[in-house]
């Protein structure tokens, strides 16, 4: 399994929104082939890690990496990079 960690934060005072948007997207990626897991973790007021979990890193760049896939419309449509800051992302094989 390859998983991906990735700090996003927002302004606190959206917390509601964002979050609702979130779980939103985390649901769609739930039903996507090659995904394992996906939820996120409040870590503090206006930042979450989103923790996703692939059945590998070929899936992983298939399916998040590629500028035409599905992570990318999925974006697209739900507007929730309007709201949200990518801060950082580290991945690696589980063990």
């Amino acid at each position: 399994m390859f998983t991906v960690v990735s700090r996003w934060e927002y302004e606190p005072a959206r917390e509601s929104e964002v979050m609702a948007k979130a779980d939103e997207t985390l649901d769609k990626m739930r039903g996507w082939a090659g995904i394992e897991e996906a939820y996120n973790v409040l870590v503090a007021p206006g930042a979450v890690l989103a923790i996703v979990t692939y059945t590998d890193e070929p899936t992983y760049q298939k399916l998040i990496k590629d500028p035409n896939g599905p992570f990318e419309s999925l974006l697209s449509e739900n507007n929730l990079e309007s709201m949200t800051t990518w801060i950082w992302s580290e991945s690696g094989r589980r063990v």
